[in-house]
């Protein structure tokens, strides 16, 4: 199985701080989109 894991450097495991959360549900978004809709990735300057 394909894994896709992302680090947060020096950030809670709740996430907590707008930018952090901003981006992980930016990248669930994207992960859905991609493996369940079957859309293409859209590459995005944060």
């Amino acid at each position: 199985k394909q894994l896709d894991i992302f680090y947060y450097p020096n950030r809670p495991h709740g996430m907590s701080g707008g930018n952090a959360r901003k981006n992980l549900y930016r990248k669930m978004i994207d992960y859905f989109n991609v493996n369940l809709k079957g859309r293409p990735l859209i590459e995005r300057r944060n």
